[in-house]
């Protein structure tokens, strides 16, 4: 009889997958009793367990979260094959065969399609973009901004000291 009873009713069996969490699926079962618990006796008792509850799940899901992409950076680091596995889904899905897009400006009333003349025109722009900024500060010599306070700090605390060497570009 025992045997024609678990055939035709089996017992519901929990499914626990080898990525699974343990804590973090025993807490949102947590969250949902004491969210369905609430939702039938609405006392502040039962709403601050189910606040309880739901922030645990939550860190709970973070915590999962952070260790599930470390060790998928350990393995990353190991085999350079799963760099691409895990992180196709997030590159999207153009491709890199497209040709690049050509940039047209126009200058004065001319349209400039040289990618050459285009990639000047920018350069010069946005190198003039800031002469107006600042006025009698921006005009410091090379003795005073090699004094800054800010660049003296940068300096206390660089490990390399000739990472930190400071030129200035003089402009054309």
């Amino acid at each position: 009889m025992k045997d024609i009873v678990d055939e035709c009713f089996p017992l519901k069996k929990m499914r626990v997958r080898s990525e699974d969490v343990p804590s973090w699926k025993n807490a949102i079962r947590a969250k949902r009793r004491a969210s369905s618990k609430y939702y039938k006796d609405k006392s502040a008792h039962n709403w601050v367990v189910k606040q309880r509850c739901r922030n645990e799940a939550t860190r709970q899901r973070r915590l999962a979260i952070k260790q599930y992409w470390k060790k998928k950076a350990d393995e990353v680091t190991r085999n350079s094959k799963e760099f691409f596995k895990t992180f196709k889904p997030f590159l999207g899905s153009t491709t890199c065969t497209k040709k690049l897009a050509e940039i047209n400006l126009k200058v004065n009333g001319t349209v400039v399609s040289d990618q050459v003349s285009v990639a000047e025109t920018l350069a010069c722009h946005f190198a003039t973009l800031a002469d107006i900024i600042g006025g009698d500060r921006a005009q410091q010599s090379e003795k005073q901004l090699c004094n800054h306070p800010s660049l003296a700090q940068i300096k206390s605390h660089c490990q390399n000291k000739q990472a930190t060497t400071m030129s200035l570009l003089t402009q054309h």
